[in-house]
């Protein structure tokens, strides 16, 4: 899945994103320049819940150039949860995520994520234009070289360049679905009036 937001969604069990498989069965999700923030459930898995079952499924996860972040409202939420506490579920950090400390992420093992206690420092609240901006000045933007864009991506969620030079998504490409082509007016970034 790539260049996607998952944000203010409510559920029971899994507020951003839930997934189970059965007997013998393998299931894989990777994630790709995603936004997984602000997601509620009644359950510790607030963000990404994974069953594996008691039938030797497995469930392989692996997130890279995302942000998995701030779901949940309280001290125990967890952003990647195995439901049931099955060993089967298998998370990997393809690295350069924003995640928070001790809320159930796989860090990189090289140390390229970025580890924050507060999402909001670094991204505004979810926009009309399905998305969350990222906020000027968080190492997110620009964070990565235009080769690390993920498999040859050019445009983020709203369809705007990566990495396309000024006012056209800076000189690299950004962690998470959106794009940021700062603060101002988009239409006039060039300096045309």
């Amino acid at each position: 899945m790539r260049n996607s937001t998952f944000s203010g969604n409510r559920a029971d069990t899994a507020g951003g994103i839930g997934l189970q498989v059965g007997q013998g069965f393998v299931l894989s999700l990777g994630l790709e320049q995603v936004t997984l923030v602000d997601n509620r459930a009644r359950t510790s898995a607030k963000g990404i819940g994974a069953h594996a079952g008691m039938d030797a499924g497995q469930v392989f996860i692996h997130y890279a150039r995302s942000i998995l972040h701030g779901n949940g409202a309280g001290a125990n939420d967890k952003d990647c949860v195995s439901l049931g506490g099955m060993p089967r579920v298998y998370w990997e950090s393809g690295g350069a995520n924003l995640l928070a400390p001790d809320r159930g992420c796989t860090l990189d093992a090289f140390g390229e994520d970025f580890v924050d206690a507060d999402p909001w420092a670094h991204i505004q609240p979810l926009l009309h234009d399905h998305g969350h901006d990222l906020k000027a000045g968080s190492p997110l933007v620009d964070a990565l070289a235009l080769a690390h864009c993920g498999h040859g991506q050019s445009r983020d969620q709203r369809g705007r360049l990566r990495g396309g030079g000024p006012g056209a998504g800076g000189a690299h490409c950004d962690v998470g679905a959106v794009e940021y082509y700062g603060d101002g007016d988009v239409i006039f970034a060039h300096g045309f009036d």
